[in-house]
Protein backbone atom coordinates (compact mmCIF):
# COMPACT_ATOMS: atom_id res chain seq x y z
CA UNK A 1 0.00 0.00 0.00
CA UNK A 2 1.26 3.29 -1.09
CA UNK A 3 1.82 6.28 1.18
CA UNK A 4 -1.18 8.45 -0.55
CA UNK A 5 -3.67 5.52 -0.08
CA UNK A 6 -2.87 5.02 3.70
CA UNK A 7 -3.18 9.00 4.01
CA UNK A 8 -6.64 8.49 2.29
CA UNK A 9 -7.38 5.92 4.71
CA UNK A 10 -6.61 7.70 7.52
CA UNK A 11 -8.42 10.79 6.26
CA UNK A 12 -11.75 8.85 5.56
CA UNK A 13 -11.45 7.49 8.89
CA UNK A 14 -10.89 10.36 10.72
CA UNK A 15 -13.93 11.69 8.59
CA UNK A 16 -16.34 9.12 9.19
CA UNK A 17 -15.33 9.46 13.00
CA UNK A 18 -16.53 12.86 12.94
CA UNK A 19 -19.99 12.96 10.89
CA UNK A 20 -20.33 10.08 13.05
CA UNK A 21 -19.86 10.75 16.49
CA UNK A 22 -19.00 14.63 17.24
CA UNK A 23 -20.31 16.62 14.08
CA UNK A 24 -23.73 15.28 13.52
CA UNK A 25 -26.98 16.30 11.58
CA UNK A 26 -30.07 17.67 13.75
CA UNK A 27 -34.36 17.45 13.26
CA UNK A 28 -36.45 18.78 14.66
CA UNK A 29 -40.18 17.93 15.44
CA UNK A 30 -43.37 18.83 15.36
CA UNK A 31 -46.99 17.40 16.79
CA UNK A 32 -48.23 17.87 13.30
CA UNK A 33 -45.48 15.41 11.99
CA UNK A 34 -43.67 17.37 10.25
CA UNK A 35 -40.12 17.19 10.58
CA UNK A 36 -37.55 19.69 9.68
CA UNK A 37 -33.49 19.60 8.97
CA UNK A 38 -31.89 22.10 11.54
CA UNK A 39 -28.40 21.56 10.54
CA UNK A 40 -25.25 20.09 11.94
CA UNK A 41 -24.24 20.36 15.42
CA UNK A 42 -21.21 19.45 17.95
CA UNK A 43 -22.84 16.84 19.86
CA UNK A 44 -23.64 17.96 23.54
CA UNK A 45 -24.44 16.36 26.53
CA UNK A 46 -27.51 15.44 27.96
CA UNK A 47 -27.17 18.36 30.29
CA UNK A 48 -25.54 21.09 27.91
CA UNK A 49 -28.58 20.07 25.21
CA UNK A 50 -30.66 21.12 27.92
CA UNK A 51 -29.10 24.54 28.63
CA UNK A 52 -28.26 25.21 25.33
CA UNK A 53 -30.83 27.80 23.50
CA UNK A 54 -29.04 27.14 19.79
CA UNK A 55 -30.79 23.85 19.50
CA UNK A 56 -34.36 24.03 19.80
CA UNK A 57 -36.56 21.93 21.42
CA UNK A 58 -38.37 18.31 20.09
CA UNK A 59 -34.72 17.67 18.34
CA UNK A 60 -33.20 14.78 17.32
CA UNK A 61 -29.96 13.28 15.80
CA UNK A 62 -30.96 12.36 12.25
CA UNK A 63 -29.35 8.39 11.73
CA UNK A 64 -30.54 8.25 9.07
CA UNK A 65 -28.73 11.11 7.90
CA UNK A 66 -25.49 10.27 9.45
CA UNK A 67 -25.13 6.77 7.46
CA UNK A 68 -26.21 8.19 4.21
CA UNK A 69 -22.88 10.79 4.74
CA UNK A 70 -21.12 7.99 5.87
CA UNK A 71 -21.88 5.87 2.64
CA UNK A 72 -20.83 8.97 0.26
CA UNK A 73 -17.51 9.21 1.92
CA UNK A 74 -16.94 5.22 1.41
CA UNK A 75 -17.81 6.01 -2.19
CA UNK A 76 -15.35 9.58 -2.59
CA UNK A 77 -12.72 6.97 -0.50
CA UNK A 78 -12.65 4.23 -2.67
CA UNK A 79 -13.11 6.08 -5.63
CA UNK A 80 -9.79 7.91 -4.31
CA UNK A 81 -7.54 4.47 -3.30
CA UNK A 82 -8.66 2.93 -6.53
CA UNK A 83 -7.42 6.33 -8.50
CA UNK A 84 -4.36 6.05 -6.54
CA UNK A 85 -3.42 2.38 -7.12
CA UNK A 86 -0.31 2.01 -8.63
CA UNK A 87 0.65 -1.67 -10.49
Amino acid sequence: MGKRQKIVLILYAFAVFILGFVYVPYTQYFSNGVKIYRGHFIRPTIITMILQTEIPQNTDVDASLIIAEEIALTAIAGAAFLLLNRK
